[in-house]
């Protein structure tokens, strides 16, 4: 994967038709070690997982390696990944924003106890998640499939976790089969 700042900061919008929207074969290359595989699924979504993460933690330079971080995470835990539709987006921006959030908690702590030790401090990571990284992730996302969409709203608008989530979505699908 390599160093790709220049990657984040480029614009590199896709037009809303043309984001890719069916990740199940990279996975399912990923899963059996192929690693060209998780090379294709960064250079597919590390944009909307980078402009999540810097809205979370501002436009500094720990955001690049978070970012890397999720496609580690998403490296280790192949495997063990239940996608509801077909696209990983949103595992990796719910992901990216678990681990930008946790990065900014222990950081607002840190501030925290050096502010009452006598220093002052503002929260930058305390503004909110919904600015222009997440309103572009929406957008895409609201291209996906209905399964993909939901997932992702449950997590972000709802607090799920992913695996949550998910098994809400299929339970909602089996319904509607029933009926």
């Amino acid at each position: 994967m390599g160093d790709s700042t220049q990657t984040f900061r480029s614009p590199g919008r896709h037009p809303t038709g043309d984001y890719p929207r069916h990740d199940t074969a990279l996975l399912d290359r990923l899963r059996a070690g192929d690693d060209s595989a998780l090379s294709a699924l960064h250079e597919r979504h590390v944009r909307a997982v980078y402009g999540v993460v810097t809205d979370r933690l501002g436009a500094q330079p720990v955001a690049v390696d978070v970012t890397h971080d999720v496609f580690l995470v998403l490296w280790r835990k192949a495997r063990r990944i239940k996608l509801a539709g077909t696209s990983c987006l949103p595992w990796l921006v719910i992901t990216a924003d678990s681990l930008a959030r946790d990065l900014s908690r222990g950081d607002r702590q840190r501030r925290k106890k050096s502010a009452s030790a006598g220093g002052g401090g503002s929260d930058p990571g305390a503004h909110g998640c919904r600015s222009a990284g997440w309103r572009e992730v929406e957008r895409i996302v609201s291209t996906f499939m209905w399964a993909d969409r939901e997932v992702f709203r449950l997590c972000a608008d709802e607090g799920l976790s992913y695996r949550e989530a998910v098994r809400r979505v299929v339970d909602i699908e089996a319904e509607r089969r029933v009926r």
